[in-house]
Order: structure tokens, then sequence, then C-alpha cells
């Protein structure tokens, strides 16, 4: 049985198995080898590749629907899968994909943003490997103006931004740098900073001043063991769509730490009507698919939604108010796109 080190030529289909158990529980290896057995016995079967086995995943490689059809249908595979939910896994799951293209890293590195759940990894750390899949597509839609409102709330941070008359401001979540060299080429210092190596080093080969930092490490650690570029304050620190975690009141604590007198936080998020669906209007995860995107977006990602009273509270736990809010709005249907939110120390 073939083993691949990365994904086939595509197109292929990929059948991601993944449990919220791990390999090292008892009897998970027998029954997920003897499932994999029963898969090579079908003539459209191409391999296989564990994926995070932290998680319990893995990713099978076929030709065509027929075999994989043929393969789930197979008496012991069914039993397999009725036991596994009794004793030994929780949330037994296969989902089928069809790959068209080679995304340019092998499909395991994706698998952990695509299938995880609630339990199975903290969401922070599977936001994290969704941007690290999603970087270059990411990258490409922001520099290509792909995202169509983003022409409306792009402007309204820039403006709001440029209405305090900064000197040096922070970017958190700067992902590949758009907004810290538009401050540049108005002559204001800005410094950026985000979990995602691969969005990073596509700012700094544009020439911005950006850090590899999460915001776990830019909330717990002294602030002389950060880079030098943080050392001193900001007139300005900006969250543009970048506070997508549930726990990120010590980071704001942290960071209203940082502003110079008279500074300003200002946060940009989608909009909670907006953004609403046909969701319950209270605080939760949701998941991103970036289907509106484009194609090239291969890990869907989960992030914390909160209805607008929500926000309020967050902001005065973390000792700030809220001077003004910006509702900007889509230029035809004049419907809300974002909340844009000038916040200041409350000290």
């Amino acid at each position: 049985m073939q083993a691949f080190a990365n994904t086939p030529e595509p197109p292929y289909y990929a059948v991601i198995f993944t449990s919220e158990l791990t390999p090292q529980h008892a009897g998970y290896a027998e029954m997920a080898t003897r499932m994999v057995e029963l898969a090579a016995q079908q003539p459209g079967f191409l391999g296989v590749e564990s994926a995070r086995d932290e998680l319990g995943i893995t990713v099978s490689y076929w030709r065509d629907e027929a075999s994989i059809r043929a393969w789930k249908a197979e008496l012991e595979h069914r039993e397999a899968q009725r036991l596994g939910r009794e004793r030994w896994y929780s949330g037994y799951r296969v989902r089928v994909a069809r790959i068209e293209r080679d995304y340019g890293f092998s499909l395991s590195d994706a698998v952990c943003a695509v299938t995880a759940e609630a339990g199975e990894k903290p969401r922070g750390e599977i936001q994290r490997v969704s941007w690290d899949c999603n970087a270059q597509a990411w990258t490409q839609a922001i520099r290509e103006g792909l995202v169509a409102s983003r022409r409306v709330t792009d402007a309204a941070i820039v403006a709001a931004m440029l209405e305090h008359a900064p000197r040096r401001v922070l970017d958190l979540g700067c992902g590949e740098g758009w907004l810290s060299r538009e401050l540049t080429t108005r002559n204001v210092a800005a410094v950026g900073v985000d979990a995602c190596e691969a969005l990073v080093e596509s700012a700094r080969e544009q020439g911005g001043d950006c850090h590899a930092l999460d915001y776990a490490t830019l909330a717990s650690a002294q602030r002389v063991d950060l880079p030098t570029a943080l050392h001193s304050d900001f007139d300005i620190i900006v969250a543009n769509f970048s506070l997508l975690d549930e726990d990120v009141g010590a980071l704001l604590r942290r960071v209203t730490e940082w502003l110079a007198p008279g500074g300003r936080l200002l946060i940009q998020t989608l909009h909670p009507w907006a953004a609403l669906g046909d969701e319950e209007y209270r605080s939760g995860w949701r998941r991103e698919d970036f289907q509106a995107f484009g194609s090239d977006f291969s890990a869907s990602m989960p992030w914390y939604y909160r209805p607008l009273g929500d926000w309020l509270t967050l902001l005065a736990s973390a000792g700030l108010s809220l001077e003004r809010l910006e509702e900007p709005l889509h230029p035809e249907t004049h419907r809300p796109l974002s909340i844009l939110m000038h916040c200041r120390s409350a000290d």
C-alpha cells in the first residue's frame, strides 16, 4: 500500500476520516488499519496518509467516486463505523471532497482546519492552521481587490485613522500588510503584528515593518521582551477585522497600556446584523468557509460572533470607553457592512 508524503496529481477525490480521539486510544489503530485495508482492495484507491495524528485524522485518495461508494458499502466497513461510534470514536466522520487543482501544500496541512469541530483542538489553533493554508489566496484577494466589500471598509478604516492625525500606529492582525503600507504612503510610521508567518513574510517583502507574534504572546509577554518596534507607545492601535477569537479581553487590556496620551484604539469588525444570517442573535462560534472569496481558499475557519451589546461589554471590561461608532454602508444596497468603533482608555 503506497503512502503519500504529499497529495497525488489532481484531479482526485479525498476522503477525510476524522475523530475526536487519537491513534493512541485502545482499538483505534486496529480498526483504522482494517478500514484502510478494505479501501486498498478497491481499483480506484490511490493511497493514504495520516494527517495531524494528534487529532486522529486520516486522508485517503481516490480516482473515482464509484470506488469510494463500494468501499463504504463493505459490510465490514459499516460494522467498523457502527462499533466506532459506540466504543472508540466520538463524532465519527467521513467527508468526501473532489480536488481539482494543486494547492501547493499537502492536503493534510489543511485537513485540521477543514474538519476540526468543537473540542478537537483549541479554535485559536484551528484559525492559525486556516490562515497558513489560505495565506497565498488571501494575499492575492487583497492585492487584486477581489473582495468587493473591502473597497468600502478599507476606505472607512483609513479615513477613521487619519482623522486622529497619528504619527505611530500598531496594526493588530496586519495580514499581508496593506494597511501598514497605506499609512506609510501618508507619512505615518506603522508597525504590524500577525500570528501567520506566511502573511508576515508577504508584508515584509513589500517593505512592511511586520512581526510574527500571536495575541497570547502580546497579552502576556513583558514589553521589553517583544520586538523593539513595540517598545514605544502608539497614537493609534487598530484591529481591522482581526479580533476573531472569543477571549480577546486580555489582549485589549494589554495594548490599551501602549496608547500614547490621547491615543485611540480603533476596531472594525463585521456588522452584527450583516453577519447574523439564520443564526440567533447571541455570541457564539461561527464558521467562515470563504466561499465568497473565490475557489482558492482551501480551509474554513472558526470565528467568534458578538452582538453589539457584547462588544460594548467587552470594551468596558478591557478598560475602554466607546467614543464613537460608525456603520459603513454598501453604496448600492445601503445595508451596513461593518461597525467601526473609536475607543479610548476609560482612565
